[in-house]
């Protein structure tokens, strides 16, 4: 793969490091759906790296398609595990789990007036 197509992948909201999806996981309760949802995603092949890249498998992509619901449940575990040792969380831990909501939001709300204009409807008359 090439530079600039990992890049704009990786961009993408979707693709998290393996090092994020970890401490995530590790913040939530081992039988939370979430955390089994992160360890499933773990399990996939990551992105293909560009032959290149210099990174460890801390810094493998994985895609993972979470709902607003299961990102809520991530975020109550950050502030929860911040309560309890606030120099273990990074401030931008938190920021990048909720620009995920943001994201997960935008998509919802784009579906429903998609739906609403009639628009995405593949059925014919």
């Amino acid at each position: 793969m090439d530079w600039e197509t990992y890049k704009a992948l990786c961009d993408q909201p979707q693709y998290w490091s393996r090092w994020m999806l970890e401490q995530t996981r590790n913040l939530l309760e081992s039988r939370n759906p979430v955390a089994v949802k992160i360890a499933q995603a773990l399990k996939a092949v990551p992105l293909l790296k560009p032959p290149d890249h210099t990174g460890d498998k801390r810094t493998d992509m994985f895609a993972i398609d979470l709902g607003e619901a299961e990102v809520s449940d991530i975020l109550a575990a950050i502030r929860r595990a911040h309560d309890r040792e606030p120099e273990r969380i990074l401030p931008g831990f938190e920021l990048a789990w909720i620009e995920y909501r943001s994201g997960v939001r935008k998509i919802a709300n784009e579906s429903v007036m998609k739906n609403e204009k009639g628009e995405g409807d593949d059925s014919s008359d």
